[in-house]
């Protein structure tokens, strides 16, 4: 595909990559419009996810949202730098901890900030830089895959170099330019249905195939206390809030060790208040000020309950996981 603008396409990746992110690609708008028909096949494949995709909606709708937008900036930045405490493995989503997002003072942070500034420095109507939820400009794992950054392997993740260990940010702007990649990764081997195998809710019923409902991620976050048919505690066992699990088993994160690395500002001295015996008995105020913080926008200030909740039962699960074990010795 011919390069539009190549000149502005390169200095905005320069910039890109001079301020923390590891990655840069830039498509036209038009090239998100195959991403509707892969958001409804999602739901026609798994009926039942309809009432949660459909929150997520707007994110098909990119050129009605930005009529002014020309292209799409896809930013990659790796969290597979830091190391992860041993006292929160098996307990918190790693990428919930280490998000860039979680901690305002860092490097990344605002070098991420630094990135939006130049934007605007250089005469651009831009929008986006929210790397999750409603807010994201558009499919972001699919623009990162179109734009040659990497692959969405079958736990639906999108992986790069760094396998799964990264956060998006998507930049819609005005100005035409393309930056396409050309990277090769090895796709999943059909015969190796490992994520699938150990997802401890079944929540992944075939290869990019899973029902949102059951993923032990959104059970211990967005369902917010809710029953779900079919979900026990000893599925959710010691998860206090995420779940890499699909994550954790994939053969292209194998050579990631968690507790190599740098670490990650100020995580180390957060394990005390993390540790679920602490956690089930802190208080509101606590919850809101210490701990909301860090888990990446996926709890609100009202989940204090829920977060007790989920501490309490990891303990237990603890608890009956200590006794199997003797039992066995």
């Amino acid at each position: 595909m011919e390069n539009i603008n190549e000149e502005l396409a390169k200095e905005i990746e320069k910039t890109a990559l001079a301020h923390g992110f590891s990655s840069c690609g830039i498509i036209p708008l038009s090239a998100m419009d195959g991403y509707a028909a892969k958001f409804y096949e999602r739901m026609e494949k798994v009926p039942e996810s309809v009432p949660f995709y459909q929150r997520f909606e707007g994110l098909t709708k990119i050129k009605e949202r930005y009529p002014w937008a020309k292209s799409l900036i896809i930013c990659v930045s790796s969290f597979a730098k830091y190391k992860f405490p041993k006292e929160l493995q098996g307990k918190y989503a790693k990428g919930f901890l280490l998000s860039r997002n979680n901690h305002h003072e860092s490097k990344d942070y605002q070098g991420k900030k630094a990135f939006e500034a130049w934007l605007s420095q250089k005469g651009m109507h831009w929008e986006g830089g929210d790397g999750s939820g409603f807010g994201q400009v558009g499919g972001l794992r699919y623009a990162a895959v179109t734009a040659g950054l990497g692959i969405i392997r079958h736990n639906n993740f999108f992986y790069d170099e760094n396998g799964s260990c990264t956060e998006l940010d998507g930049y819609v702007i005005d100005a035409e330019c393309t930056l396409y990649h050309h990277k090769t990764f090895t796709p999943c081997s059909d015969r190796c249905g490992l994520c699938r195998k150990n997802c401890p809710t079944h929540a992944l019923s075939d290869a990019n195939t899973m029902n949102p409902l059951l993923c032990a991620s959104f059970c211990t976050t967005f369902a917010n206390g809710m029953t779900i048919p079919g979900i026990t505690e000893e599925m959710l066992g010691t998860r206090v809030m995420g779940c890499d699990t699909c994550q954790d088993v994939c053969p292209y994160n194998r050579r990631k060790k968690w507790d190599e690395g740098e670490d990650y500002p100020g995580l180390e001295e957060m394990v005390p208040t993390l540790d679920p015996a602490h956690l089930a008995e802190a208080s509101d105020e606590e919850i809101r000020e210490k701990v909301i913080c860090w888990t990446d926008d996926h709890m609100t200030p009202d989940q204090t309950a829920f977060i007790r909740q989920n501490a309490r039962r990891a303990l237990r699960q603890s608890l009956c996981k200590d006794a199997a074990d003797l039992s066995v010795k």
